[in-house]
């Protein structure tokens, strides 16, 4: 048995760098997975009413889009320090900490104005209120914007035991104590600030590992001046990326609460808790593709096979737990009377997981272009994307739309679409079809054999 186990770990020590901390990452990231399930298909559908339910998705996706700024300059700055780690330039990586330190200071003092005065919009349109639910916010979106950098910093330093083992076991483990202390007697309130706690906890450990290895690393600083150019080219499609993904991100939850009845966002909810277990096997590989493409890149190294590989372990380990899913939807919907509400829904759960099977393996890919610097793909991904954001809002004002149209056409959409939970569920798949074939038209073009390269 003992050799058995040894033989074991040395296969497992062979398995390239992506593969190996990937499956450590998959095999802990249950733990995480099973915490998110209870907090948010028990703790969070027990203890908040069906009226602030649907409030919850577009509010947690609202801070993201708030912390943009700071997103980017996330990205752009993970990028270079793994550069600069790669070439032994210490002095540039501290130097570069710093300033993205202090700039991100200012970018979050400027994020807390803006969603500060814009709070009564949003509550407005989402049908809540409160003042709790205002200062959770904003505390949810100083975290958020936060933890990335501090994440993303242990991925430029290679932290990754601290990284897998945080993300997948401290975190959680005090996200569910935050929610069954808080959940129950401030609501949705008590929800943001369960997150923003986790935040803080996964912010400590990152800034405290980072602090570490600046202390065996006390080179000086040295300025990054001469890389200035090659910042600025990364950065403006970095820029565009996560602002049409934050956006997509918000107003698809947004458009069908603020759309659709009660029932309908609750429901919404729901399937989408459900369907997001497909992407549980992206999650793993997520945290690691960007680093070791990047890394690849840099060393003018092929990436296809990670390329593809990755891709493929995506898409077919998400539509295998969709079909799954949609095998077992009845029995598991009908498990607890808080579900049972939502059994008319269960027709749209295939469709909800598909849709987060695909919406994964675009993520892979993305992730992978970006680590390569090969933005061709925007000329697809920013154009659609504008698409289905103008349409999404833009049936909000299809009222005003009706004297001009036939009848017959604006009844049609009016029902089947503009204020149709199935229609409009039906509709964000189309959207990632057409993007999984833009992707597969490109990798195509790009790989065939016996043709030139093609970015």
């Amino acid at each position: 048995m003992i050799a058995f186990l040894q033989s074991l770990r040395a296969q497992f020590d062979r398995l390239p760098g992506i593969w190996k901390y990937s499956m450590l990452m998959l095999v802990l990231s249950k733990i995480g997975d099973l915490s998110n399930f209870y907090v948010s298909m028990f703790l969070v559908m027990d203890s908040v009413t069906q009226k602030d339910l649907g409030a919850i998705l577009p509010l947690q996706n609202l801070t993201g889009l708030a912390a943009v700024p700071l997103t980017v300059t996330t990205i752009v700055g993970i990028k270079f320090i793994h550069l600069f780690e790669s070439q032994g330039a210490h002095g540039k990586t501290r130097r570069l900490l710093r300033d993205i330190t202090i700039f991100n200071t200012f970018l979050t003092l400027l994020m807390l104005g803006y969603t500060f005065k814009g709070f009564r919009f949003v509550a407005d349109r989402m049908n809540i209120e409160g003042h709790a639910i205002l200062w959770a916010l904003l505390g949810l979106a100083t975290t958020n914007a936060w933890m990335p950098l501090m994440q993303n910093f242990a991925k430029g330093l290679k932290q990754w035991k601290t990284l897998i083992l945080t993300t997948n076991v401290l975190g959680p483990t005090v996200r569910v104590l935050g929610m069954a202390l808080l959940l129950g007697s401030f609501g949705v309130a008590g929800y943001l600030s369960a997150q923003m706690i986790r935040n803080l906890t996964v912010i400590g450990i990152f800034a405290w590992g980072t602090f570490r290895h600046l202390r065996r690393h006390t080179a000086p600083m040295v300025s990054y001046r001469d890389h200035l150019p090659e910042m600025r080219a990364f950065l403006f499609p970095i820029l565009l990326l996560t602002t049409i993904n934050c956006l997509q991100n918000t107003v698809e939850p947004w458009v069908l609460r603020q759309r659709l009845n009660e029932m309908d966002s609750g429901a919404y909810y729901y399937l989408n808790t459900l369907g997001n277990i497909p992407r549980y096997l992206s999650g793993a590989i997520l945290p690691f593709i960007f680093i070791f493409v990047a890394d690849k890149h840099e060393r003018g190294q092929s990436t296809t096979r990670l390329h593809l590989q990755t891709m493929a372990v995506t898409l077919i380990g998400g539509i295998g737990a969709s079909l799954l899913l949609a095998w077992i939807k009845d029995p598991l919907t009908a498990f607890r009377p808080t579900w049972a509400q939502y059994a008319a829904y269960t027709p749209y759960l295939f469709t909800v997981c598909v849709t987060q099977a695909l919406q994964s393996t675009i993520t892979i890919h993305l992730a992978h272009e970006n680590a390569s610097r090969r933005f061709g793909y925007l000329l697809y991904y920013l154009p659609v994307l504008f698409v289905e954001i103008g349409i999404l809002y833009g049936l909000n004002l299809w009222h005003l739309a009706r004297p001009y149209l036939p009848a017959t056409l604006w009844h049609w959409v009016h029902q089947n679409l503009a204020f149709s939970f199935g229609g409009t569920i039906t509709f964000l798949l189309l959207q990632r079809i057409l993007l999984s074939l833009l992707i597969t038209i490109q990798l195509w073009r790009r790989y065939r054999p016996n043709r030139p390269p093609v970015r």
